[in-house]
C-alpha cells in the first residue's frame, strides 16, 4: 500500500509530526515542571521570611508583655505620690520657697526678663 510516492511521503510526514508532537509535549511538561518548582521555591521562601518576621514580632510582644506584668504598681504609685506631694515639690525646687514679691508689690514692679 506504500507503493505510491504521494502515500509514502504522507506517511513519512505523519511519522515526523508524531515525533515533533512528542518533543513538544516533553518540552511542555518540562516547562510546567520547572514553573511549578519555581512557584514552590518562591512561595516557600516567602513563607519562611514571613515566619521569621512574625517570630521576631512575637518575641518583642512577649518581652513587652512581660515588662508590663513586671511593673510593681505599689512601688510605682508610692514613687509618684512622693514626687507630687507639696513637701517634696518644695524640697526639689527651693526657688518656689522664696517669695520674690512683697504683698504690696505689683506685677509691673517685678524684674522679669523675657
Amino acid at each position: 500500500w506504500l507503493t505510491t510516492p504521494g502515500l509514502k511521503q504522507w506517511y513519512q510526514r505523519r511519522v515526523r509530526v508524531a515525533g515533533k508532537n512528542a518533543e513538544i509535549l516533553a518540552l511542555m511538561q518540562q516547562f510546567h515542571t520547572q514553573k511549578l518548582n519555581d512557584y514552590k521555591t518562591i512561595l516557600s521562601t516567602y513563607a519562611q521570611i514571613q515566619m521569621v518576621n512574625h517570630s521576631r514580632a512575637l518575641e518583642f510582644y512577649t518581652r513587652g508583655y512581660q515588662d508590663i506584668l513586671d511593673i510593681q504598681t505599689d512601688e510605682y504609685l508610692e514613687g509618684v505620690l512622693n514626687e507630687t506631694t507639696p513637701m517634696s515639690i518644695s524640697q526639689s525646687n527651693p526657688q518656689l520657697n522664696q517669695s520674690n514679691t512683697t504683698p504690696n508689690q505689683s506685677v509691673d514692679q517685678l524684674n522679669v526678663t523675657k
